[in-house]
C-alpha cells in the first residue's frame, strides 16, 4: 500500500491513492474484529520544535503512527483515528499514547536534556471525554511527570465547536498545570471573534498559510504574505505564543523570524523521529555545543541546567566550580572576558549578571 524510500534527511512514502481508499474501507469493515488497539501496533514519533527566542530546541511534538505489518501496512492517523473514535476506543488509544510518551519522558529524563514541553494531540472525542482529566492525572503521577511540561494540542475546528465539555476539561487540566495549543490554525473556521474567547496559550499556524508565501507560481503570493504577516502580528498582540508548522527551507525560517514567531517546526529542522533517533538528535546537539565551547580561549564559564551536558563534560575531565565557591573570585576577569564571547556565539543579549546568578560553572583550561 505504501512504499518507503530512505533519503538522506527524510523518508518518502509513495502512496497509491486507490490502495489508500481500499485500506480505509478494509479498516471500516474489519476494525472490530482485528482490534488494532489490542495488537498494540502503535508507535510514537517525536518532532523537535525550535525555540526562536532561546535559540535551541525546547519543545517536541509526539505523533502516533500505526504500522500494521500483517494486513494494512502503514496507516495514517487521518485514517485510523476516526475508526478508533467510531468504535468507542478513543480513551483506550489515549491510554496507550500517554503511557508510551510519559514512559519515554521519564526513562530518558527529557527535561534534563532541555525539553521543557511535550506536545500531545487530542482528537475531537478525546478532548471532550469526561475521563480525560482523571486519566491524565493518574499517568502524570505514575510516571512522575510535571503537569507543566505537557502541552495539549486541539485543532481549531474542535476548539470552536466543542462547547461546554471541552471548556470543563481544559479548566481541570489547567488547574493541574497543563497548557494548551490551538493546532492547525488556518484550516478550520478561522473565526477570530471566537478564537480570542478561547483559553489557549499557543497558536500553531498551519503550513497551508506558509507555503503559498513561497510558491513562485502563486499569483496571489504578495496577498498570501500579507495575510500571514497580519495574522502573526495580530496573534502576538493578543498575547499568544506562535508556532509555525511546515517549515522546510532556511528562507522560510529567516522570513518567519523577522515576523517575531515564538517557535518553529518542520523538516528544515528535523522529520519526526523514533525514540532512539530523537535521543541521538539531542545528543548530537550537545556534542556540537561542546565542540564550539572547546574552541574558546584559555578559560570558559558556562551556566548549565542540562544534566546530560554536564555528564558529557565531566567524562572529558573538565573542572567544575560550584555556587559560592571561593575560587570563582580568582576568575572574575576571565569570566567577563568569556561573557562577551558567549554573547556573540549564542546570540545572547546580556550575560553581565552571570557572576551573580551562577548555578553551575565550568572552567575549561
Amino acid at each position: 500500500l505504501y512504499e518507503k524510500t530512505q533519503g538522506l534527511n527524510f523518508d518518502v512514502w509513495v502512496v497509491d491513492n486507490n490502495s489508500k481508499d481500499n485500506t480505509c474501507e478494509m479498516i471500516k469493515n474489519n476494525f472490530p474484529q482485528v482490534n488494532l488497539i489490542e495488537n498494540k501496533e502503535f508507535e510514537m514519533y517525536y518532532q523537535p520544535i525550535f525555540n526562536v527566542k532561546e535559540n535551541k530546541f525546547t519543545n517536541v511534538e509526539a505523533l502516533v503512527r500505526l504500522k500494521n505489518k500483517t494486513q494494512y501496512g502503514f496507516v495514517s492517523p487521518e485514517e485510523f483515528i476516526p475508526m478508533v473514535e467510531k468504535n468507542g476506543m478513543i480513551m483506550d488509544l489515549s491510554n496507550i499514547i500517554f503511557n508510551k510518551v510519559f514512559s519515554f519522558m521519564n526513562e530518558k529524563s527529557l527535561r534534563q536534556k532541555g525539553i521543557s514541553h511535550m506536545e500531545l494531540n487530542l482528537s475531537g472525542l478525546q478532548s471532550v471525554d469526561s475521563d480525560l482529566p482523571l486519566l491524565m492525572n493518574k499517568l502524570l503521577t505514575e510516571y512522575n511527570i510535571p503537569a507543566d511540561s505537557v502541552n495539549l494540542e486541539i485543532t481549531e475546528s474542535v476548539a470552536i465547536t466543542s462547547g461546554y465539555m471541552l471548556k470543563k476539561n481544559m479548566d481541570e487540566l489547567k488547574k493541574m498545570g497543563c497548557s494548551f495549543s490551538m493546532d492547525d490554525f488556518g484550516t478550520g473556521y478561522s473565526n477570530l471573534s471566537q478564537i480570542v474567547k478561547t483559553e489557549f496559550e499557543v497558536i500553531k499556524i498551519d503550513k497551508s498559510l506558509l507555503w503559498p508565501c513561497f510558491d513562485e507560481k502563486n499569483k496571489s503570493l504578495q496577498n498570501a504574505k500579507m495575510l500571514l504577516e497580519t495574522l502573526i502580528e495580530l496573534m502576538l498582540k493578543f498575547g499568544y505564543e506562535i508556532v509555525v508548522e511546515g517549515i522546510e527551507t532556511q528562507e522560510q525560517f529567516e522570513y518567519l523570524k523577522k515576523q517575531g514567531i515564538t517557535f518553529a517546526q518542520g523538516y528544515y529542522f528535523s522529520k519526526p523521529l523514533c525514540e532512539n533517533d530523537f535521543i541521538e538528535f539531542k545528543e548530537s546537539l550537545i556534542n556540537k555545543t561542546i565542540t564550539k565551547i572547546n574552541r574558546l580561549g584559555k578559560y570558559l564559564i558556562f551556566v548549565l541546567e542540562n544534566e546530560s551536558f554536564i555528564s558529557h563534560l565531566r567524562m572529558e575531565g573538565k573542572y567544575f566550580l560550584k555556587n559560592n565557591d571561593e575560587e570563582i573570585k580568582r576568575y572574575t576577569e576571565e569570566i567577563y572576558l568569556i561573557n562577551e564571547k558567549l554573547c556573540q556565539m549564542f546570540s545572547v543579549n546580556d550575560f553581565s549578571e552571570i557572576p551573580i546568578f551562577i548555578q553551575n560553572v565550568i572552567i575549561i583550561r
